[in-house]
This record gives C-alpha cells, structure tokens and sequence, in this order.
C-alpha cells in the first residue's frame, strides 16, 4: 500500500489540516501562466517596434539612394556614359543642386 498522509491529520503549529507534500495549488499556477504571458507580451512588442523601426531605416536608406539616383542621371543629361564612378554621380547631382539654387535666386 502507498504511503499517503492521513487526510484528517492537523498541522501542529496550527489547527489548520497538514497540506499535502505534493503538486501545486491552482493560485500558483494561475500566477506563473499570468508572469509568462506579461513576458511574453513586453517580449512581442519590442520585438516589433525594433523590426519597425529598421524597415523605416532601410526605407529611408532606399529612398535617398534612389534620389541620388535620379538627381545624377538627370544632371548629365540623361547620359551616365561617362560616369565611372558613384562618387561621380553625387558630384554631378550636388552640382545641379548649386546650379538650380543660383538660377531660382
């Protein structure tokens, strides 16, 4: 026969029955299912905001090289055949840039 605590035995600092040596209360389980999905939920939502926030850097990143872009095609004048260089590009586009601005002064 298995050795099992008697169920009417009382705990002797006080007068309340002995608790079983085994498993956990439903308050304690309930307790860490709540710590876990709290974590879990602040773990999401960094998670998130960080992949956010680097698709918006890569967007922006993205964006001004195609401006770039742009700005070096249209200051050659539609030809990019003497271009060698992508440093050369900026230079042509900056260029434009200085040219325009002293035109519309």
């Amino acid at each position: 026969m298995k050795n099992s605590p008697d169920p009417e035995a009382v705990d002797q600092n006080s007068n309340r029955p002995a608790r079983k040596p085994w498993g956990f209360s439903l308050v304690e389980l309930m307790l860490a299912v709540l710590m876990i999905a709290v974590l879990a939920g602040i773990a999401v939502a960094t998670f998130t905001k960080t992949t956010d926030a680097a698709r918006r850097m890569a967007l922006d990143g993205d964006a001004n090289m195609m401006n770039k872009a742009i700005q070096g095609y249209r200051s050659s004048g539609g030809n990019l055949q003497n271009v060698t260089e992508p440093q050369a590009v900026v230079v042509k586009a900056n260029a434009t840039e200085i040219i325009d601005t002293l035109h519309q002064a």
